[in-house]
This record gives C-alpha cells, sequence and structure tokens, in this order.
C-alpha cells in the first residue's frame, strides 16, 4: 500500500496519469492482501499487473477520449495560422478530415480540420483558425 500511495503523490509532478493508474492498482492489491493474507508475493504482483493493464486499458478506451480537449490561447493559434499541411483523409459530406504537418504542430504531427471550402486528399491547406479541437484550413491557393 506504501508503493500505490507512493505512485499516486508521483503523479502530483507528472501528467500522465500512468503512475495514478499504476498506484490505485498497488492500493488494491493492498487491500487485498489485507483480506487475504496468505496470498505470495509472486501472486500479488501477478495480481497488481493485471490490475495495472485493465486500469490503463479503461484509461484509454473511456476517459481519455474526453479528457483530449485543446484550448489554444490567442498567441498559440497566431504562432501557428498559416501552417502549411496536406489532407490526408477527408469526409465530403461533413467537410471535415485529417491534416498532417510536415513539423509537429503543438506537438502533434496529425489534426482534425474542418474546411468550408473544398478539398480533397492530397491538397495543400493553411491554418486560418481553430474551433472545438479541429483546425479550420483553407486551399493553400485560396489564401
Amino acid at each position: 500500500m506504501a508503493i500505490g500511495l507512493c505512485l499516486i503523490a508521483l503523479e502530483l509532478v507528472s501528467t500522465t496519469f500512468l503512475s495514478l493508474l499504476l498506484g490505485v492498482s498497488a492500493l488494491l492489491v493492498g487491500v487485498l492482501l489485507y483480506i487475504l493474507p496468505d496470498l505470495s508475493q509472486s501472486t500479488l504482483f501477478l495480481l497488481w499487473g493485471i490490475f495495472s493493464v485493465i486500469s490503463t486499458g479503461l484509461w484509454f478506451r473511456f476517459f481519455k477520449p474526453q479528457a483530449i480537449r485543446v484550448s489554444l490561447s490567442t498567441a498559440e493559434l497566431e504562432m501557428v495560422t498559416g501552417t502549411e499541411g496536406t489532407v490526408i483523409r477527408h469526409n465530403r459530406d461533413r467537410k471535415d478530415g485529417i491534416v498532417r504537418f510536415t513539423i509537429p504542430v503543438l506537438d502533434r504531427s496529425e489534426w482534425p480540420f474542418f474546411s468550408e471550402n473544398p478539398v480533397k486528399e492530397g491538397d495543400r491547406v493553411v491554418i486560418i483558425g481553430f474551433d472545438q479541437n479541429h483546425f479550420i484550413v483553407a486551399p493553400k491557393s485560396g489564401v
């Protein structure tokens, strides 16, 4: 349980949530050891591994997608406006898709986008804005 508390405390200086998940798993093993004191050390490590994998899987399946809400400051938006990228996936019906940048923009090489102008896969586009986790882009020739 002490290791679990240390891992949870480590999360205070980390931003990945991994140490939190590992710490909670260690606490669960500690509770099981309290309830079933005859468990062997190898069984405890196995249980900790299983709990860690399950909690990490649950995190990425249910919580992580909702946690990725990006908001850009005005300075960040001004810094990336005009950056060129290539459309790698496009949905004509919804006017959105994925754009890839040769140099990562805000630590990511690929971003979802919206475009009011017609674009297709392979087109070069430039960033003109940002809304709801998506860049707003326009064809390079249209800017």
